[in-house]
Parts: C-alpha cells; structure tokens; sequence
C-alpha cells in the first residue's frame, strides 16, 4: 500500500505514488476486526486511510478500517504510542500503578472502557487528558455511571404480533443481528437488503453511542446508517462508507452492500 502513499519531505515524497493514488475511481479497505488504528501494525494504513479522506476518494471501509474512520472523526488519526496494555490499554485505575521512569516522549495512556487518552506530561510528572478514540473495548466496559455512558443506548425496536417468516436470529457469538433505521430504509446503500440482516461480529471493539468528532478538523459529524444491539454497525461519512462487519458470502446482505 506505501506505493500509494505521497506525503512531501518523506519517505513517501515518490510523485509515481501521487499518479498512481490519482488513478483510483474507488477503494475498499478491509481485514482484521481488532487491527486498532493507533498501534503501529497499522501506522502505514492509517497514512493511506487519511490520504483518501484528505483528497476525498470514494471508500469503502469495513473491519478494522471503520475503527480508522471511527478514530479519524474523534482525533484527525492523532499519532499515538500507547503505552499500556500492549496498545489495547487497559481500566483507568491502572494508571497509578504505571511506571512513569524512562517513559518515552509521546507516550499515552489509554483507558479502554471510556476511550479517553492521557499524555504523559514529564514537566508536570503526571498524565493529562489529550484525546478520546471514539471507541471503547466492551468487554472492560462496567455498570458504572462512566461505563454505562459509552455502552450502546437502548434502541426500541417493535415486536410483530406474529412471528415475521424473514425474521433472523444469530447462531453463534461471531455473529450480530444489523437493523437498518427506519429513515435509511430506501437509502441508495441498501438497495435490494433487508431491513434486518445477520453480519459477522468478530470485533472487540465499538464505537461510543455519541459522536466524539472534530468538526473543525474533519467536516460534519459522521452518521449511523444502521447498528446492532453493541452500537452503530454502518456509518457514513462524506464520501466514505463503513461496515464494522467483513465482507463475506457466508453473510450474503454485506456483498450486496457493497455492490448496490
């Protein structure tokens, strides 16, 4: 993918990259559910994931690369070396127990249940807050007044007096049950897709129920097009859509997203 990548003054300063990077009408971006946007497997996907923003590219983004359209929203893909929990982070009362000798320059502390990130500040020989990731790791996440804010709202959803014939249910854990809101029904995205359909739910990871967005960085707050009973499942953003789910022909309704 670094052969698409231009940036001036870099690594990356190749103008063959910038023609290349031109000549794409279109990119999809996909892979691992739990490949998070600030560790530094994805460093070089996260440059590629926020040249297509900048130069507005039509994108499709599903798996780890809604967790970078998610992170993009809330820290304009903030660069960041996490430090603890071997850049999953970990609960914020951990934070007092993190050694603060030979921390390096940069570092973060992130509090997976909330999403928010402190900065190691060598001046004052504490954290502070600097960001929060727009996503949060729902096994850490508590019944405490914090943790219920970042869990999922209760959405209503209407029972049918009678069992609907096209109803769907999960087989397993690796799967979640995608509800299509009731405004995006006849949206140019789901043409020919049910209003409710099973996807693959293999990641640890969901985004927070509110918009934790840049505006003045990154446009207007991204939109949630379709969630599951964990959070927002499709959102879009300018000209970017994203699946939190893969795109698989096990789960037939994701392809025909795809290809509308």
């Amino acid at each position: 993918i670094s052969g698409y990548i231009y940036i001036k003054n870099t690594k990356y300063d190749n103008p063959e990259a910038a023609r290349l990077f031109d000549s794409a009408d279109f990119v999809l971006i996909d892979g691992d559910a739990n490949l998070l946007p600030w560790t530094k497997p994805a460093t070089t996907l996260g440059l590629f994931f926020k040249q297509c923003k900048k130069c507005n590219k039509s994108l499709f983004a599903a798996g780890f690369a809604f967790y970078m359209l998610i992170y993009y929203c809330a820290t304009n893909f903030a660069p960041v070396n996490v430090v603890n929990g071997n850049g999953w982070g970990s609960k914020l009362e951990e934070i007092h127990k993190f050694p603060t000798m030979g921390i390096p320059q940069g570092a973060s502390f992130l509090d997976n249940e909330t999403g928010d990130m402190y900065a190691y500040s060598s001046e004052a020989n504490q954290w502070v807050p600097s960001e929060n990731t727009g996503l949060h790791y729902t096994r850490n996440v508590t019944a405490t007044a914090v943790g219920q804010f970042v869990q999922n709202v209760k959405i209503y959803r209407g029972k049918a007096k009678i069992r609907d014939i096209n109803d769907v249910f999960k087989s397993n854990q690796n799967e979640a049950i995608c509800y299509v809101k009731k405004s995006y029904v006849q949206y140019w995205a789901f043409v020919g897709v049910p209003q409710r359909f099973l996807v693959s739910a293999k990641n640890a990871w969901d985004p927070h129920p509110v918009n934790v967005t840049q505006v003045g960085s990154v446009g207007s707050n991204y939109r949630s097009l379709a969630d599951s009973d964990r959070g927002a499942s499709i959102v879009e953003h300018q000209h970017t859509l994203a699946v939190l789910f893969h795109v698989d022909t096990k789960h037939i309704e994701s392809v025909t997203i795809l290809n509308p």
